[in-house]
């Protein structure tokens, strides 16, 4: 059999017995890990609430939180260089130039 001595427990879930293989195959898909905005520092919980063996799809919920939540991701304008957040920029990039403060 496997040597026990290679099997570790995850801090987050507290799950034991975790081979050091499959290590990296359960921190993708541990339901309690969570991760931090790098912009507005929130946390988002990737798998809350999620059964058992749903996939988790960590980069959606990544890109949906900084597209769709987070208050502090912005872009700069080429054209204008303000910082504009990014539900915004659309308005912003196909709004009439003439209105757009030229700086």
């Amino acid at each position: 059999g496997e040597c026990e001595a290679n099997k570790v427990t995850c801090a987050v879930c507290k799950k034991e017995g975790i081979s050091k293989s499959a290590f990296t195959d359960h921190i993708l898909q541990c339901k309690k890990f969570k991760v931090e905005c790098p912009y507005c520092d929130a946390e988002l919980s990737v798998g809350e609430g999620l059964p058992e063996d749903a996939p988790i799809d960590w980069t959606s919920t990544i890109i949906q939180h900084v597209f769709e939540e987070c208050s502090q991701f912005e872009l700069n304008c080429g054209w204008c260089e303000q910082d504009i957040s990014w539900s915004n920029f659309a308005a912003h990039i196909s709004g009439d130039p003439s209105s757009m403060d030229s700086g």
